[in-house]
Order: structure tokens, then sequence, then C-alpha cells
């Protein structure tokens, strides 16, 4: 009987999570889910929410979503993104099932990190909780090998990490920790990253952000050009030669905290420009968090909050529902919040290479997926394709695979059109592989605005060493009330 103790404390542990009823949810799911908490450092409890497969196989991969911020929650991307459940604010007490929902591909785990974002939470430690990048990134993988310890029937299955936003800081740091990792078995089972709309380098994204800014007519040409010759070198305007970033010249800083008054809080949805901004009083105080926090980026307090022009009370009053907080069997007392509204953040990181050089060891078969919304201000895909091209590629030396070209998915009404454009590099020396992916008329949040898409390519990625060739399978997706067929191909 010894030797069994351990398996049945594990499958105490996770059964104990199982969610039994999801407040507001009126159909039955066809998997299960689960909710509690993962151990990190010390007393660091970080909350979790796992959805199984709808299609479950012996290979169906595991996918860890992390939102970015830093400070926002993970139950973002769950309930209005990329999970199976999907809250509506103009019927905010039901919960509807998805459509495209990513657990039709993976086992989707979903963390709030790190400790003080949404219900995770440090036993002994008072809030404000001081963290950084280097914290995150311990916890965070502590936190995974604690969810393979409690779940024992998926410890052997392979697994990706994802994430958005500030999870382009998030993900690579975390992937570099679980390449390096002393556990044999997780080093061998790590597979790889998929990033959406992610801060890589800080320099690409606030000199990309002038340019994305001018080249959609948020600024003056006249007034660009003449910033551009006293920040550009041998006045050639491109993102090579200009520095807006760190600039030491003043005039060179103060054009570009204009184009972030502009970018943040000139009435235009930041995260997706062509979108309606829902709550535009709301932007003048949310860019002087951003002119403290990006612009100076020194550790501090944040009174940050949730996302300007977004409208999230709903959520808020969702999961601070006392039936919510016990169905997902989270601490009764705290207070949960869309992004933490004191956080005591250290940004650390502020170039990705050295830790996507990590993830991409040509001892191990890994490939990394880079997707842009391209009307996305936030962080924008000019940024990510110089980091791409500029950084990233050169440094790990890789070679072109496939050129630049659209990439197609199939529409309802109109038949196959247009999704985005597409790039992909490989390794010479081993089987990885690197993957740049835009999403046309996408924003920030790529699985909300275009989730057809969205799914489309994050199934064609996971599928294995042909995701990229002109292999098709049909993919059932379960709808609200029956089962749709997608066609997931391709030509990515």
């Amino acid at each position: 009987m010894k030797s069994l103790l351990p398996l049945l404390t594990s499958v105490l542990a996770y059964e104990a999570d199982i969610i039994s009823d999801i407040p507001g949810l009126k159909k039955t799911p066809v998997f299960n889910s689960y909710s509690g908490y993962l151990n990190a450092s010390s007393d660091h409890k970080l909350h979790y929410f796992f959805t199984e497969s709808q299609r479950p196989k012996d290979d169906t991969p595991l996918l860890v979503w992390f939102n970015g911020g830093p400070g926002c929650s993970s139950l973002l991307g769950l309930f209005t993104e990329l999970g199976p459940f999907y809250l509506d604010k103009n019927l905010p007490n039901e919960v509807f099932m998805k459509d495209f929902a990513w657990n039709n591909i993976a086992h989707t785990l979903f963390i709030e990190s790190p400790i003080g974002v949404g219900f995770s939470y440090s036993e002994s430690e008072q809030r404000p909780y001081h963290v950084g990048d280097s914290s995150t990134a311990r916890d965070a993988e502590l936190a995974i090998l604690n969810f393979f310890e409690k779940f024992p029937q998926h410890a052997e299955r392979d697994f990706y990490l994802s994430g958005e936003s500030y999870g382009g800081i998030y993900v690579p740091t975390l992937g570099s920790r679980l390449a390096n990792t002393e556990n044999l078995s997780v080093r061998n089972r790590f597979k790889g990253v998929a990033i959406g709309n992610g801060l890589y380098n800080w320099a690409d994204n606030e000199n990309s952000m002038v340019f994305f800014a001018t080249y959609h007519g948020l600024i003056d040409l006249e007034e660009y050009s003449e910033a551009a010759g006293k920040c550009c070198e041998n006045s050639i305007f491109d993102m090579d030669n200009c520095h807006f970033h760190d600039s030491e010249v003043q005039e060179c800083s103060d054009f570009l905290a204009k184009v972030a008054e502009i970018t943040w809080s000139s009435g235009i949805l930041p995260y997706n420009m062509y979108q309606p901004c829902q709550q535009p009083s709301e932007l003048n105080r949310f860019f002087d968090v951003i002119t403290k926090k990006v612009l100076k980026r020194s550790s501090r307090l944040y009174k940050f909050g949730g996302p300007p022009c977004e409208d999230d009370g709903f959520l808020i009053k969702y999961f601070n529902r006392k039936d919510v907080k016990a169905a997902f069997h989270v601490k009764a007392d705290i207070k949960w919040e869309t992004c933490a509204s004191n956080l005591d953040y250290d940004m650390q990181v502020k170039d990705t290479v050295p830790y996507f050089n990590d993830i991409l060891d040509p001892d191990y078969d890994r490939k990394v997926l880079i997707y842009s919304g391209d009307v996305d201000m936030a962080c924008n895909f000019l940024g990510t394709e110089h980091f791409l091209e500029s950084r990233l590629v050169p440094a790990i030396g890789y070679q072109t695979a496939k050129e630049y070209r659209e990439w197609m998915s199939t529409s309802d009404k109109n038949g196959r059109q247009v999704a985005g454009f597409a790039k992909d590099w490989k390794s010479e020396n081993s089987k990885n592989t690197l993957h740049f992916r835009t999403i046309r008329g996408a924003g920030h949040m790529v699985p909300e605005d275009k989730p057809r898409e969205a799914f489309k390519m994050i199934a064609t990625f996971l599928k294995g060493a042909d995701s990229f060739k002109n292999s098709r399978t049909i993919l059932p997706l379960l709808q609200r009330d029956d089962y749709v067929k997608v066609q997931v191909s391709d030509n990515l």
C-alpha cells in the first residue's frame, strides 16, 4: 500500500478541484474543468483553471496560457478569448460555450500569474506584493511542475506555452527556465511557444509605435519628417536608423511621448484602432499610468486597473460572486480584478532574444509561433517584425523556409479569404522552426477579434511536423447547441 499513497494523494488533489457546476452555464460540457491553486515558491499560490480537450487523443498536447499586463488575469483569455466559456456583457448572468475554442485541439491550462493577479496570492506576504520578471518566471515554472504532480494522467504529455501582450516577456522567460530545468521529462516534453501581439524588445516596441502611428494617419507627416530628421541617422527613416526610444535628444523623447499620448489617450482604442472606445473617460487616467509604467519602466507601485476603453464591469461582477468563487474553489476574501490595481512590479527584461535562444536549443525538437493582429497599436506588428528579422533570426542563425506570403481561411459567408500574412524560418542543425503570422483586421486580442482565424492558426501550429504543409484535416467543433465542421489546412 505504501507505493500507492503518492498516486492516491495526487488523484484526490485534482478531484477536489473538479468543477461540478459553472454558474450561469446552461449546457453541460462534454469535457471536465478544474479550478484551484498550484504551489509555487515558498508560500505562493497561483490560481489555475484547467479545461480538458473536447476531442482528447493520446497525443493531444497541453497548452498553457498567460495574459499580459503585467498584472492582467488569464481568466480574460479563458472567458473572452480562446477558452471554451464566454461571458457576454449584454447577458451578464449567463455563460455560453464559445465557438472555435482552443480546447478543441489541446488541453488548456490558464494560470493567473504572478501573485497579486486575479485569485493568486501569498500566504504570508502583505499586499501590494513586490514581484518582477524573474520571480514571475520562477513561480510559473514551479506551478507547472506542480500541475504535472497534481494531474498524473497528464504528466507524460507534450506541452506548449502561450500568451499575449506582456506574455511576450512572461512566456520566453518561463520557457528558458523550462528548457533548462533539471526535470528531464519536463524538458523533453516542452515543445515550444505561441505568443500573440507580444512585447519582446522595448526599443522595437517604442520605435515602431512612431512608424505605426504615422502610417495609419495619427501623426502629421510634416511633423514626423521634422522629428525624424533629428532622430534618424543619415536621414534614413526606418527602424534600424531611427532612435526615439531612450534617445538623448530631447526632441526625440518629446516626440515619442506625444505619439504615446495619441496612441493611448486620443479616444481611439489602443488595442484595436478600428473598434469603438467604450469608456473614453478612462483614457487620460490610463495614459498617466502608461507614461510612468512604459516610458520610464522603473519598479514602482502601479494603480493600473482594467484595460482602457474596455467595459469590464460585467467580468468583475461575475468573478466576485460568492457562488462563482465557491464553484472555482478560490479564496472568498480576494477581490478579483481584470488587471491588478496595486502591483509592485519590476520590469527587468528589455530584450528576449537570449530566452528564445534557450527555447530553440538545437538538441531538442521545438518550434515558436509569433503572431500579430495587424490593427493593434499597443504591441504592433511592425515592432514584432523588426524584432524577428533584425534581432532573433540573426541571433539564432535560421534560414528562410518560406518567404512572406498570404495565408487563407474559410468564411461561412464569403468562402476562402486572406486571413493574414506569413513567413517561416528553419534551423540548419535541428528540426526547430520559427513562424510569423499576421491576422488581418485583428487587434491585440486576436482570438477575441478573429476566433475562426485564430483557431485555424493554432490548430495548424499544434498538429506537428507537417503543420505548415498542405495536409487537410476536418475537426469537429462544439457549438452552443450542436456541432459544425471547420477545415484546418494548409497553406498557412
